[in-house]
């Protein structure tokens, strides 16, 4: 059946009634959509070059800081190493002084360590007997010399040494009344001994025995110990002579050499071991000294 024309005429007017409707809702729709995507777009930018625009402000707040840190830093550093440098400067002269005094101090000390002993002699090399009297040795040594027995404060033998491995007996320590008793004996025991060519006997004192036995000046323990090694280094045929002269030990190294005064272990090392002749020299025309070669 047919449509009747009156049909068809509504169906128009009712398609022509909702199309423009319809349309304007799409249109809105997308217009409403379009202007969400341009404003999330724009809200991207604004955000991205907000954040952009805090990172370059906080880069820059931090290089500025950090600048300012280095700065400040770069001062401190620089008081820090200032104030270094200034007690580095005030410590070395502190040592410096310091130095100085202990150098003085031992000067000092070993001035009165040798005035203590500078009136004593030693003799190395008489055996012990029983019931020995030392000082009727001594003057029976003064009877072998020729000479007066000189006045004598103090006899004695120095105690045995248990760590000792020399086979002599303790040697005979003889305090005289002043240093020119001790230089007058010793330089009339040298004059002696050059005079006959031979050295002390102990058969000269009345023993069995041609056993040499050797007088020299009392020394301090410390120059003791550098008389031991330069006795040691003469034995080695590095030294030519070695002998004593005012509590000191004096070398040469050669017959026509000078005499060296030597003051410390490192001193005659030095010497002996880079043969150096040019080290202090302390000659003087009274007594040459004794040759100690054979002491302990």
């Amino acid at each position: 059946m047919s449509p009747t024309p009156t049909t068809i005429t509504t169906r128009a007017k009712a398609g022509a009634l909702s199309t423009p409707t319809t349309r304007t809702q799409s249109t809105k729709a997308n217009i409403e959509k379009y202007i969400d995507s341009k404003l999330k777009v724009i809200a991207e930018k604004i955000t991205e070059q907000i954040t952009a625009g805090i990172h370059k402000i906080v880069a820059e707040e931090i290089d500025s800081m950090a600048l300012t840190l280095k700065e400040h830093f770069k001062e401190q550093l620089s008081n820090v190493y200032a104030e270094i440098t200034h007690l580095k400067k005030t410590y070395a002269t502190e040592m410096c002084h310091l130095k100085s005094q202990i150098a003085l101090l031992h000067t000092k000390v070993s001035k009165q360590e040798n005035a203590a002993v500078a009136a004593d002699l030693r003799i190395h090399g008489i055996p012990i007997v029983q019931t020995e009297n030392l000082l009727d040795i001594f003057k029976e040594l003064c009877s072998v010399l020729k000479t007066s027995p000189p006045p004598v404060v103090n006899i004695r033998r120095l105690p045995a040494n248990r760590k000792s491995t020399s086979a002599s007996d303790p040697d005979i320590i003889i305090q005289l009344g002043s240093p020119q008793d001790k230089n007058n004996f010793l330089r009339t025991a040298a004059k002696h001994i050059r005079d006959t060519g031979n050295p002390l006997r102990l058969r000269d004192l009345g023993f069995d025995s041609d056993q040499p036995f050797y007088i020299n000046e009392q020394l301090t323990a410390a120059n003791h110990k550098i008389l031991k090694h330069a006795i040691r280094f003469k034995r080695q045929e590095q030294l030519f002579s070695v002998f004593t002269r005012r509590g000191l030990t004096h070398v040469k190294i050669s017959d026509k050499s000078n005499v060296i005064s030597i003051q410390s272990i490192e001193q005659l090392n030095l010497l002996v071991n880079t043969e150096i002749n040019n080290a202090t020299i302390n000659l003087d025309p009274g007594f040459r000294g004794f040759d100690v070669e054979n002491e302990n």
